[in-house]
């Protein structure tokens, strides 16, 4: 074999060996490759955001006893009208009262309001007397089988309604709230009682 050819055979096997066999300084080292990896998650990260864990579906709850309060809340104001009895006039002093209207309520006033799951049972007066004087309801009260039910203050502070008032030339209108628990009911042997001094008035509804 010729020194040419013998020249040509080497360099051709030492290009051989070069393909097969690359650099190892030119694969980045352990840490090096890690460093990459990082950083190529920081800028994904940077680009699409960080990756979220699935969230835990959580389980459907099972039904739970519904609390009255909140029932009557959610439906809004529950009213049931009641029949204003016949002798419907009480005489207080020189005034005259005229029972106007009787309803039962679970829930009194607006924006800030109060609720019962017993009844609110709401009175309505109109009363006539001297121009300029004053007609005080504070003392009045429900009674059945002995028990006495007061005004409901709360109620009656919910409502915006004050129980006494100064009358005008034509008179005034007063709205009286009490609180009858529901399992006493709504029917016959309520009285509303109107104290007046030593004497009391009467009317049952």
């Amino acid at each position: 074999m010729g020194r040419d050819a013998a020249l040509a055979r080497a360099v051709l096997l030492g290009s051989l060996a070069l393909l097969g066999c690359p650099d190892k300084s030119s694969q980045p080292p352990g840490d090096e490759r890690l460093l990459a990896k990082l950083k190529a998650e920081k800028a994904r990260e940077e680009k699409e955001g960080p990756t979220v864990a699935p969230t835990a579906v959580e389980p459907v709850p099972q039904d739970q006893a519904v609390n009255p309060l909140a029932e009557f809340a959610a439906k809004g104001t529950q009213k049931r009208e009641l029949k204003v009895p016949a002798q419907n006039n009480l005489q207080l002093g020189k005034n005259t009262l005229r029972l106007s209207a009787l309803e039962a309520t679970h829930t009194v006033g607006t924006g800030v309001s109060v609720t019962t799951d017993d009844w609110f049972v709401v009175a309505t007066f109109d009363v006539v007397g001297p121009e300029g004087g004053e007609v005080d309801l504070s003392a009045a009260h429900l009674e059945r089988d002995g028990k006495a039910y007061p005004l409901a203050r709360d109620a009656q502070a919910a409502a915006h309604q004050k129980p006494r008032s100064t009358l005008s030339k034509d008179g005034a209108r007063v709205e009286l709230y009490f609180e009858v628990p529901a399992a006493d009911g709504l029917g016959k042997g309520l009285s509303l009682v109107v104290p007046d001094g030593e004497h009391a008035s009467r009317l049952e509804l």
